[in-house]
Order: structure tokens, then sequence, then C-alpha cells
């Protein structure tokens, strides 16, 4: 016995350098969880650069390409007018008052033309298409009329300069084909005015491009011809030297070039080779990377807010963890140094107080020299420790987890990028991954103490299979796996159990079954083994083809905490709790699980189940209940709470603001909020709410007292009451009925369930009064 006595020193130094174990953990987990989004976030970022840039580019092509279709067009189009008009008599004759009655408004069939006209070789006006009668006129003189007589003295076509038109006063460009006599002598020219702001507003036009960005219509020199935006004048401006000899030098027609005032733009260039012409696009980089910026700065800051979040829950919970049991620790460590006196404090919050005085009846046992009680204490105390630690963690967990969802939830309503709503989408299945943990170690803590209690009710097998079925199908679908039922025909579909018990171990075993299989298929069967006039004892199995069993790894299958083989769960991930309580769920309804397998070739899982049959009259068949009536439950829940008005009472900031943003923005009610127990009675004596969603665990007068003190006044009494409450056992929702409150919500809550129980309290019939 002696030997034992210093065995405590050791304990008290480890659990002093313990004092920071939960906020280190946490801490620790949030950055590790953290770390892989940031460098994710920052490659995709660089890809997403890389991609603008690209399509940047891409874009250019395309608009000069687009551009210089419609130029060619619009150009051939016009040659083609001119030619036809050249070959007329009124024109071979120069017979100004027939050549004015035949061009007269032929300019408004084109929307580029300003206006066509006809000189004879010493340049004097025969008529133009805006003025039928035309003035007297010389164009010999006329800035385009020089280069238009040497072109089409050698049977060419000819493009002009810009020049600010006579008519119009606006900047032209001049199509000139030769005319001739029916015996092909040139006597003149024929000009086609091209109005270069139509132009720049057309072929030409900028919409839709980065600010700054320009598409100009060049000759080969480089002079400008038109341009978008369009210039007051366009005069002798002409591409910069060094653009002009990249373009000429660019393969693809896209190079990168720095302006003089020190801009970087990306230049496309192609060209209209059967008229000498050029067209060529800009945009200035700096565009390109604001857009890119812009994106970064938006997915920067939802990932912030995302991980400050994750830090301040994590923060916060660490601290409220940590104090009472660092209490705890000091009067532990009082005690082993030998000062019996030294009691647990039992006015710690919640389950801790309840675990000093356990702690406190342990002692005293142990005081009082009751070795058999002080055993039977301590394991009991121990039991009760874990429990309620167990549940105390997932209460202060579940509140900012409840917080994280529905911001997550309603910032999913809200208008987002693609890749910010992939975040928030990954953000909620980890969430949920969480609470589907918490939710299996507490179970498994319960089924250990002997607390989990089947609820035997009337249940379709179909719905059941059914609901199983939408929750593992998109699993299976994405690993390319066939995921079958298969029910007997003599199986009966109406039976009393525990039906989501029964469908909780069909669930845990279909997603084992889909996780270990990378091809072929998982079969769910259910057979009927023997059929009774009341009862049927049916074999329920899933078989996969996936990795399959060794005798070694069957015999360590069901231990708690442990898969098969531990580079499976490094593989597959898991907490090795799932099978653990599918067989005591198993077990705990009448039956017992067994596994058949193969290493390479698959498993098989099977139970087999007594269920009684439900009894309904003749005229009641398994579509009356089926799912249908469910397709409009949420938007029926919505129109039926539009308008109403609901008194909030949560005491965390955040949670009151997700819940009312819900009630606000989704059901469209109107939310009148509290945070204590006596603001709440205060706002209802100010009459007009409908009712009442309350939180069980206030400061000072918690949902149960302030439900109790409601449910006192007489006029009160029909009024519902909602509570919501992290703790999920089921003496707390006994505890929140027996103070009066209507029904209980466990947080953290799904909205569709939220407002259909919102719906359903309000569309009851009389409620029960104090003495009912």
């Amino acid at each position: 016995m002696s030997s034992t006595v210093p065995a405590p020193a050791p304990r008290v130094q480890t659990h002093a350098g313990r004092r920071s174990y939960f906020l280190g953990k946490l801490l620790l987990t949030v950055c590790a969880a953290a770390a892989p989004l940031l460098v994710l976030h920052g490659v995709l970022l660089l890809r997403q650069k890389a991609a603008d840039e690209d399509a940047a580019v891409l874009t250019l092509r395309t608009r000069v390409a687009r551009a210089r279709l419609s130029l060619d067009t619009a150009f051939t189009r016009i040659d083609g007018m001119l030619q036809f008009l050249a070959a007329r008599p009124e024109l071979q004759a120069l017979d100004g008052p027939g050549c004015g009655q035949l061009i007269a408004g032929i300019a408004t069939v084109d929307p580029l033309l300003a206006n066509i006209g006809a000189v004879d070789l010493d340049g004097n006006l025969l008529c133009l298409s805006a003025r039928p009668q035309a003035p007297k006129r010389n164009y010999r003189d006329a800035p385009w009329f020089a280069g238009a007589e040497a072109a089409t003295a050698q049977g060419r076509h000819h493009l002009s300069r810009p020049y600010m038109g006579d008519v119009s006063r606006k900047l032209m460009i001049n199509v000139v084909a030769p005319l001739r006599d029916p015996a092909g002598r040139r006597i003149g020219m024929l000009a086609a005015a091209i109005d270069l702001q139509r132009l720049a507003l057309g072929p030409l036009g900028t919409e839709g491009m980065p600010e700054g960005s320009v598409v100009a219509l060049l000759d080969g020199e480089g002079r400008v011809l038109g341009r978008d935006p369009l210039l007051p004048d366009l005069g002798e401006r002409r591409l910069p030297a060094r653009v002009q000899e990249a373009s000429l030098q660019a393969r693809d027609g896209t190079f990168r070039q720095v302006s003089n005032a020190g801009v970087a733009s990306t230049y496309a260039f192609t060209d209209l080779a059967h008229h000498g012409l050029r067209v060529g696009a800009l945009t200035p980089d700096h565009e390109v990377a604001a857009r890119s910026e812009q994106a970064f700065r938006r997915s920067a800051l939802a990932l912030l807010l995302v991980a400050g979040c994750g830090l301040a829950a994590a923060v916060w919970a660490a601290r409220r963890l940590s104090a009472p049991l660092q209490s705890l620790a000091a009067s532990a460590r009082a005690q082993a140094g030998g000062a019996t006196d030294v009691r647990a404090d039992e006015g710690l919050p919640g389950e801790f107080g309840t675990l000093a005085a356990e702690f406190n009846a342990m002692l005293d046992a142990r005081n009082a020299g009751e070795a058999s009680r002080r055993a039977q204490a301590a394991a009991e105390a121990a039991s009760q420790a874990k429990s309620t630690f167990l549940a105390h963690m997932s209460h202060e967990i579940r509140t900012p987890m409840n917080a994280i969802l529905g911001l997550a939830d309603l910032t999913l309503r809200t208008e987002l990028s693609p890749r910010q709503r992939g975040y928030l989408d990954k953000l909620k299945i980890a969430a949920d991954t969480l609470l589907e943990l918490i939710d299996r170690v507490l179970d498994f803590s319960r089924l250990e103490a002997g607390k989990l209690e089947l609820v035997p009710a009337p249940f379709v097998l179909y719905e059941l299979l059914g609901r199983i079925g939408a929750m593992v199908g998109e699993a299976a679908q994405r690993q390319g796996l066939a995921l079958q039922f298969v029910v007997a025909p003599e199986v009966p579909q109406r039976l009393v159990g525990d039906g989501p018990r029964l469908g909780q171990v069909l669930l845990n075993l279909c997603s084992n079954a889909i996780k270990f299989t990378e091809a072929g298929a998982v079969v769910v069967r259910v057979d009927c083994v023997r059929a009774e006039p009341s009862s049927a004892q049916l074999r329920f199995s899933v078989t996969d083809s996936g990795i399959g069993l060794s005798a070694d790894e069957i015999a360590r299958l069901f231990q708690p905490f442990v898969q098969a083989d531990a580079s499976t769960a490094r593989r597959y991930g898991g907490t090795g709790l799932g099978l653990v309580i599918s067989r005591q769920l198993v077990e705990a309804m009448g039956g017992t699980i067994e596994v058949a397998s193969t290493p390479g070739r698959g498993s098989t899982f099977c139970f087999s189940l007594r269920l009684e049959r439900e009894h309904v009259e003749p005229s009641s068949t398994p579509e009356a209940s089926g799912a249908s009536g469910d397709a409009g439950a949420g938007a029926a829940a919505v129109a039926a709470l539009r308008g109403r008005r609901v008194l909030l009472v949560e005491d965390n900031d955040v949670s009151r603001l997700v819940a009312a943003e819900l009630l606000v923005e989704v059901a469209g009610m109107q939310v009148t909020m509290a945070a204590t127990g006596e603001e709440a009675l205060q706002a209802l004596d100010a009459g007009g709410i409908d009712v009442v969603l309350m939180d069980v665990q206030l400061a000072t007068m918690d949902g149960c007292e302030t439900a109790r003190r409601i449910r006192a006044q007489a006029r009160h009494a029909r009024l519902p009451i909602i509570a919501v409450t992290a703790h999920t056992l089921a003496l707390d929702r006994e505890r929140c009925l027996a103070a009066g409150m209507d029904d209980c919500l466990g947080k953290p809550f799904e909205p569709a369930r939220l407002l259909q129980t919102l719906a359903r309290q309000l569309a009851r019939g009389p409620v029960r009064t104090l003495d009912s």
C-alpha cells in the first residue's frame, strides 16, 4: 500500500501544466483548418489572375476579329454600291440633274454613310445625295481630292484620310471609285462619305470592354482613320512608332507595351487585307488587374470573417470550459496534497456545480472510511462527470455552431460569387460533420450510461428507406457507385418500432459501405424471416463490393474509437464510433449485428429485428402518409407566418442576430427582441405578441422560470411558447414542457424546422391552460 502513496504527485504537476489545454487545442485546430484554406485561397487567386489576363487577351482578339469582319463587310458593301451607281447612264453621261435624282436619299440605306456625291475630273460637283439640287462647287482643293484622283487614275478605289465634312460638320473618310463613260474613259469620281462617329459606335465600339479600352481603324502606315472613344480631331494622329513596329512583328497579333506615360497595355491587331487597312485594340493592364484585385478583396474578407468567427468561438468556448475545470483541478490538487478539509466549489456554473457536488460527496465517503461506498461513489462520479462534461461541451459548442451555421445560411441567401458560395458550402459541410461527431459521442455516452431510451412509434418502411437513400445517394453517385434497395414482397410496410434509431443504424452501415467502396455497388436488402399476424421478424443487410475485412480486423471492428486499420482512418477518416453505436442500438432493439467479409471482395453487415405490425383501417394506404405533403411545407409555413409578431428571447448577440434575420427576411415576421427574462415580461406587458421563442439558458432568470411567470398570468395562458436549447437530452425537453412551454427545439436548429414549428404552434387550436 505504501508504494502507491507518491502517485498523486506527478498528476498534480501534469494538471498544473495544462491550464491552457482547451484554448491551445481549439486554437490549434482552428489554425490547422484555416492554414490549408489560406494556401488554397492564394493558389486560386493566382490562377484567377492568370485566367483574367488570358480572358482579356481573348476579348481583345475577339473584338478586333469582330470589328474586322464588320468593316470588311461594310466596305465591300459600299464598294459594291459605288460600282452599281457608276454603271448607271446618268453618271456615265455626267448628267447633274439626273445624277441628283438617282442618288437622292440613297445614303440612308447604310448606317455608316453620311453622303454620296459625284465630281468631274476638274473637281466640279455634279450631285450630292444630301442635296439633290447641288450648288456649284469645286472640290479640287478638298483634302481628299488629290489622293483620290491619283488612285482612280490607276483604276483603284481610294480610302481617304479623315476630314471635316462641309455639309454634316462631322469627321468623315471617303471611299472613292472612278467614273467612266460607256467607252471606258475616266470622266470623274464617285465618292461615299463615311461618318466616323457612326463607325466608332458600330464596328469599332468598346461597349463591354474594361475602362480605358480603345478600338481603332488604321491605314497601313499607322494613321488613325477612326476610333472609339471618338476624338474631336484625328488630324494626323498616328500610332507610336514602337507600337506600330511591335504590331507588325507580333506573330499572333497580340503583345504588351508600355506607353510614354508609363501605362502598360495589351494590344491586338488584325488586317483588312482587301482594303489595305488594319484594326487595332488595347486594354490597360491595370484595369484587368483591378478586377482580380476586387475579387481578391471580396474573397479575402469572407475568409477572414469565417476565420475570425472560428477563432472567437474557440477562445470563448475554451474560456468557458477551462475556468470551472481549473477550479475543480485546484481542489483535487489540494486533496492530493493532504488537505482533506478543502472542498470543491459547488457554486460553479451549470453541470460543473453538479460535478463539484459529486466530487465533494466522493471525498466525504473517503474521509468516513467507507471503502466500498467510496469506490461506488467514485465510479458514479466518474460516469456522471463524463456525461456532464460531454453534455456541457455539447451545449457550449452548439451555441456558437448555431451562430456559424445561421450566418452561413443567411450569407448563402445573398448575392455571392461562385467561389464564395463554394467556400460557404464547404463551411456548412464541415460544421454539419462536427455536429454529427458531437451527436455520436453523446449517443455513445448515453448508451454506456444506459440512458438512451427507445421510443416505439408507427413508421412506413419505404419512407424510412427513401430518407436514407436521399441522405447517402449523392455520396454514392459522386463515387460512381450503384445504390440499390431491395425489399422482399412479403415484408410489411407499416410497422411499429423506433424508426429513427433503425434508420440511424442503416444510415451508419450505408455510409461506411459507400466510404470503403471504390467501384461496384452497395445493396440494402430487407427480407421477412418469419411473419405473424401481429409482428414480423425482418432481416436487414447492407452488402458492398469494397475493400473487405480480415478476421483480425473484424475482431477489432466494434471497439470504441478504433477502426479496422490505422491506415483506414488516415485514408477514409471517421471516428470509429459509428459501428459501436450501431451494434449497441441493434442489441437494445433485441437483435445482433453480424459481419461476413473477404479482403478485397467486399463485406455484408446484417441483423434481424422483431417489429410489431401497425393495424390501420382498410382505407389507409402507405401513399396516404407519403412525403408528398411535405413538398410545400416550407412555403406554407412562410405564408402562415408573414406579418405575425414573435418575441425572441435570447441573450447571445450573434444567435439573436441570426434568428432575427431568418424570421424577418425569410418568414416576413415582426420581431421584438429581449436579452433577459425580465425584458421578455416587459415586452409581453406591451401586448401584441403572437408567439414567444424562448432560449432556455438565460443569464439571470432562465427560460423555464420566465415561462412559468408568463403562464401565471391568465391573459397569456393561450400564448404559444417554444423553447430553444443547446442541451439535447430528453430530460431537458421534459423540463421545458413542465415549465409551461409548448414545444422544444435544439440548437443549432434547421431554418425550415424552426419556421414549421412556429407555423404549427400558431395554427393549432386552443392551447392548454395551467390546470389542464
